[in-house]
């Protein structure tokens, strides 16, 4: 599932990134926690649009240091420099998925001059996040003694109990059982969660991801069209994040999915992800504000 990434420099360290695509428009991409710019994460359908899709690796993941932006809005710095040197005037939207959400926030609202439309899938909030009980499990897991470890025994479980690893991941994402997300999925679907899981690695970017606080203030300070959709079956992050994002970004569309989990990337119901997407780009584009689909 990796795909070949580049490196840019920029005056407070270098970023990875990946730019995918000839269209004459392009969509930024922040992932979540453990995904890197590598990882083609929802990308086929912005791709079928003719867009470009510019991936970023946020700080503490791939190839990006933390050290090249510690806080969201310096990250946001970074990557309007980085589009400056790609000769990318506008992007027609940002997608901030799962821990990406509040850097693709930071961005639309502190650089409004280069973003058309916000789209936030999956995405936290400035509410607290997470609980104290995941946050002593990510201390232990992925600090920089226990990590190597953390995924050796994870890649070991994928090769040897795929259907079990597949489980015991998906029921970790769902308020429900894994057997009942794993049932959802196509063998296809099956494959590339699969790939996906097997591709994660945190780096130092999860820990970076806790402990930094959202700033609810950049919420409130959006003024693009955006789009929020979420499950009310997420397990990793609670439906009210996705509400509290509706209530304090102005003019905000909260859409919710059928998904079983929190991704909505796969399974019977991407479809509808995928047309509230397409919607909402084709809109932005021809009349520069979506209409409100019912939530």
């Amino acid at each position: 599932m990796s795909l070949a990434t580049r490196l840019a420099a920029t005056p407070t360290g270098p970023v990875e990134y990946r730019l995918t695509g000839v269209g004459s428009r392009a969509v930024l991409v922040l992932h979540g926690g453990q995904v890197s710019a590598a990882v083609p994460l929802g990308e086929r359908d912005l791709l079928k649009l003719g867009l470009r899709v510019l991936a970023v690796s946020r700080p503490g993941y791939g190839r990006t240091p933390v050290a090249t932006a510690r806080t969201r809005t310096g990250f946001g710095e970074v990557i309007a420099q980085l589009c400056r040197r790609l000769k990318i005037d506008r992007l027609a939207a940002v997608v901030g998925m799962s821990h990406g959400g509040p850097s693709a926030v930071a961005l639309a609202a502190c650089h409004p001059e280069l973003v058309e439309g916000l789209i936030l899938e999956s995405a936290i909030s400035s509410l607290p996040w997470p609980d104290q009980a995941t946050r002593m499990g990510a201390h232990l897991a992925f600090n920089s003694w226990t990590e190597p470890l953390t995924w050796r025994l994870t890649g070991a479980l994928a090769r040897w109990a795929p259907g079990v690893f597949l489980r015991t991941m998906l029921g970790a994402l769902s308020t429900g059982s894994g057997s009942r997300v794993l049932a959802d999925l196509t063998l296809a679907d099956r494959a590339e969660v699969l790939d996906l899981f097997r591709s994660l690695r945190a780096s130092h970017g999860f820990l970076h991801d806790i402990r930094e606080p959202v700033d609810p203030s950049l919420e409130e300070r959006i003024r693009c069209p955006t789009l929020i959709i979420a499950s009310r079956q997420d397990g990793q992050v609670p439906p009210r994040h996705a509400e509290h994002l509706h209530q304090h970004i102005p003019g905000a569309t909260l859409t919710w999915s059928h998904a079983p989990s929190h991704l909505i990337w796969f399974g019977s119901s991407a479809g509808e992800r995928t047309e509230q997407v397409t919607r909402f780009l084709t809109e932005v584009a021809t009349r520069g504000c979506p209409s409100r689909p019912g939530a």
